[in-house]
């Protein structure tokens, strides 16, 4: 199994278009989501005024695998992306 992280700057349509081009040719055995507030300014007494919410996704896949054979058996694997 393999797994690739994909992470945005607070643009989700950016992220799942990403996500989405990575998985079209993929096994894709599962994927994780995540989203994250950041505080990026802060006022009076240290209270929060604004922030942008960060998205994380992990995507699991099985990648390609190709058997190699010699005289009709089995000699070894090569795995792709």
């Amino acid at each position: 199994m393999k797994v690739k992280i994909f992470g945005s700057d607070g643009d989700s349509l950016a992220l799942a278009k990403a996500v989405n081009e990575f998985i079209k040719d993929k096994d894709v055995v599962d994927i994780k989501y995540t989203t994250t507030f950041i505080v990026n300014k802060y006022g009076d007494f240290g209270v929060p005024e604004s922030g942008i919410f960060v998205d994380r996704a992990m995507v699991m896949w099985e990648p390609e695998v190709n058997v190699l054979y010699a005289d009709n058996e089995a000699v070894g694997v090569v795995e792709g992306e």
